[in-house]
Parts: structure tokens; sequence; C-alpha cells
């Protein structure tokens, strides 16, 4: 079951598909490193590594606390404040 599956039985909304897609790929970069003994590096200004999981990561990490910030205005209104009456 999906997220989206998941919260359709809980009677809460749909998150916004651009969350989705940054959750996803989140979890795609983390997967890789959990399950692939991936190399650790530093995420320095202006790396110009061509390493496609390096630019993954940079890509992923860039806009994640955009997404933290809305999953967390999500739980405050819909799962700790209720759900609105309707």
């Amino acid at each position: 079951m999906c997220i989206r599956d998941s919260l359709k039985v809980a009677g809460l909304p749909a998150l916004d598909d651009v969350h989705v897609r940054a959750l996803r790929n989140l979890n795609d970069v983390r997967n890789t490193y959990v399950h692939y003994k991936w190399q650790p590096f530093v995420i320095s200004e202006g790396d110009t590594s061509a390493d496609p999981l390096v630019v993954d990561a940079k890509a992923v990490l860039e806009h994640i606390e955009e997404t933290v910030s809305y999953v967390q205005a999500y739980e405050r209104l819909y799962v700790l404040e209720g759900l609105p009456e309707e």
C-alpha cells in the first residue's frame, strides 16, 4: 500500500505531488546508501563531481527542508489538531 492509499483509507487529504516526489527521491538516495554500501563523500561548495549518486544526493538534499516543513505543517493540521469537520 502506498502513502496515497494509506492517507485515503485514514480519511486524510492527499500530500502535494511535489513533496511526494521529494520524499520518494530521498528514500531512493537513502536506499542506495544502505543497500549498496555507497562510499561516503562530503558535499562541499563548488563540488563538480560527475558521480550520478553524488549529483542525485545533492539535488534531493537541496530542497528537502521545504518538504520537511510541509510534512510538519500537514501533521499539525490534520493529525495533531484533527480533521476538519464536514
